[in-house]
């Protein structure tokens, strides 16, 4: 007690206050620390308005990331179950108060055979009932069970907390005055306005020689297709995609939804997002990966810029799709984003009038447009099966090709998107000007302060 006493944690007013906030800091933050072992839970509803039929004997409904600013569900672990399911998932399904039976399955299981299985692929919770049963809104009482965990900014932020009281019990009285005499105030906030703008401007000059993937973390990520998902540098493949002189626009298409294919990997466990940049890494744009623990849209985070997206090399389909929308547009061949289910395709459309349908994840190019793929199952069956690498596994390709068939096979087509990117597209540009617009203004304040200490301390002139 003698060691808190001396730091300014005395038996004195001043003293019980600052230790009972000091105590109240730390059982806060290790709740925080308690929370990333998954000790608490939340129970969901599911409400039948929000269902829709999805596929077979699938339902679908949109599952929140995020609760708050300051809870969310542990992605990291939660189970990528399209291709295989090597990770246990800690989300439960409950049927009148009982876990649903048989649990946790992939995407094909749940669509195909039902049965009560169910799947969570982001942002949506796929699930089925069992044979017999009525779908969910009809007197069934659906909930999820999820761990929830406290964000790490909440929890950095409280152990900040905790660790400036302790270093500053004694002399927090201190501040609090000169915080309250003339001047003190704009003083402080200049030091300290001035301090957070070099920090902003180190981490982006960091952030021009830091790669996307963290290099702290030395984990390879898992690719869909395999260890040989990506054989192209960023470099490499932007070289490639320059246009060949005569090239037609339906040429240089499919030659280019090869080549994004080749150079960007498809990431497919939460659990690499951290590793692989596919949430922007705070050195690359401290803007957007603060959004990223506030706003679900922006994690993972799918560039618009097809650059910004190939120098990172790693994303899902949608990523594919945006890339090569991206070069293609550049081209004058107008392109645009199908969002089919669980699938992103790109519409295309030469300017000779040739439609053609481009999978850049997969490396497909099917020459003919989306809406005739339905009456065409059977060269987009060959297509895929060409393209699937040798190397997967019996289960992870008949997986990935029932999925992908699935897609192709609905009549009622999305809208193409294309326009609609625009604005995501001066958003995205936006935050990488004001990356480094902010910290200069951050540091005008101190720059104009400092300026003026220097005047007075000039002797006056004779």
């Amino acid at each position: 007690m003698s060691g808190l006493s001396s730091m300014g944690f005395g038996d004195d007013g001043a003293g019980k206050v600052r230790k009972s906030l000091l105590i109240g800091l730390c059982g806060l933050l290790a709740l925080c620390v308690l929370s990333r072992w998954d000790v608490f839970s939340r129970t969901i509803p599911i409400r039948g308005g929000e269902v829709r039929p999805f596929a077979g004997h699938a339902y679908s409904v949109r599952f929140p990331a995020r609760f708050g600013p300051w809870l969310e569900y542990p992605r990291a672990p939660l189970l990528r179950e399209s291709f295989g399911g090597e990770e246990y998932s800690p989300l439960v399904l409950l049927r009148d108060g009982a876990p649903a039976w048989p649990g946790p399955s992939s995407v094909v299981q749940v669509v195909f055979e039902g049965g009560g299985r169910y799947v969570l692929t982001d942002p949506y919770l796929l699930f089925s009932v069992p044979d017999g049963e009525s779908p969910p809104g009809l007197g069934d009482d659906y909930r999820v069970r999820v761990p929830m965990r406290v964000t790490w900014p909440a929890t950095v932020t409280v152990g900040l907390a905790v660790v400036l009281l302790l270093l500053g019990g004694k002399r927090l009285d201190g501040w609090l005055r000169a915080l309250g005499s003339r001047g003190g105030m704009g003083r402080t906030g200049a030091n300290a306005l001035g301090v957070l703008g070099l920090a902003l401007l180190s981490l982006n000059l960091a952030g021009l020689m830091l790669p996307y993937r963290n290099p702290f973390r030395f984990q390879e990520p898992r690719f869909l297709y395999g260890s040989t998902d990506v054989s192209l540098t960023p470099g490499r493949a932007l070289a490639l995609l320059e246009r060949r002189p005569g090239e037609s626009d339906f040429s240089y298409a499919s030659r280019a939804a090869g080549i994004v294919h080749r150079a960007v990997g498809n990431c497919m466990y939460n659990r690499d997002m951290e590793s692989t940049g596919y949430r922007v890494p705070i050195w690359k744009n401290f803007i957007l990966w603060a959004c990223s623990w506030y706003d679900p849209r922006f994690e993972p985070y799918d560039f618009v810029d097809p650059e910004r997206g190939l120098e990172r090399a790693v994303g899902k389909c949608r990523q594919h799709a945006l890339i090569l929308r991206g070069f293609l547009v550049k081209q004058g061949i107008r392109a645009g984003l199908r969002l089919l289910k669980e699938h992103v395709v790109v519409s295309a459309r030469t300017r000779d009038g040739e439609a053609l349908t481009l999978d850049p994840d997969t490396g497909v190019v099917l020459p003919f447009g989306l809406e005739e793929a339905p009456d065409r199952m059977d060269e987009v069956r060959a297509l895929y099966e060409r393209a699937l690498p040798s190397g997967l596994s019996a289960f992870r390709r008949q997986q990935i090709l029932r999925l992908r068939l699935l897609a192709f096979e609905q009549k009622n087509l999305p809208p193409c998107t294309g326009e609609a990117w625009e604005g995501q597209a001066r958003l995205e540009s936006l935050a990488y000007r004001a990356k480094w617009g902010l910290p200069l203004l951050l540091l005008v304040p101190a720059v104009i302060r400092l300026h003026g200490r220097r005047r007075q301390a000039r002797p006056p002139a004779a």
